[in-house]
């Protein structure tokens, strides 16, 4: 990633870490692309790695800031293993052990494994709008 975008991706998310949802120096922040690679096609690759072209809502939509390790293991690290197992077995990650899926459940096959419909719904995925979701349901339950 350029340093202009990385820069820019900081300032939009105004470096905020968003699984402990704490602001940090940008230099303990990982600039996540929320669909993990192994999803990606060709195309896929190709829209997600035009980091000149892309504005802050193409920021928005595409990625989340992931704490770096900091003597454990990072953020980043936690997911791609998530994903990677998501990927071969089809059973969906489970943040922090959370069995909670704003779409879709656990167990996901599709006909395409580089299909990113099933990311949708996962935690590791978009953090923040898994945790907003899964707050409203607490919320209605109250």
């Amino acid at each position: 990633m350029p340093r202009s975008f990385i820069q820019k991706a900081l300032k939009v998310f105004d470096s905020r870490d968003v699984i402990e949802n704490t602001q940090r120096a940008g230099n303990q922040l990982t600039i996540d692309h929320k669909l993990p690679m192994i999803r990606w096609n060709t195309a896929t690759s190709q829209r997600l790695t035009t980091y000149a072209q892309m504005d802050e809502n193409d920021i928005k939509e595409h990625f989340q800031l992931l704490k770096k390790s900091n003597g454990s293991v990072s953020h980043n690290l936690l997911k791609s293993r998530a994903c990677e197992r998501c990927y071969q077995t089809g059973r969906r990650g489970q943040p922090f052990g959370i069995a909670y899926y704003y779409s879709g459940g656990q167990r996901w096959s599709p006909e395409d494994k580089k299909d990113p419909a099933g990311c949708i719904g996962c935690g590791w995925y978009d953090f923040d709008l898994w945790r907003k979701h899964l707050n409203e349901l607490i919320k209605s339950k109250t």
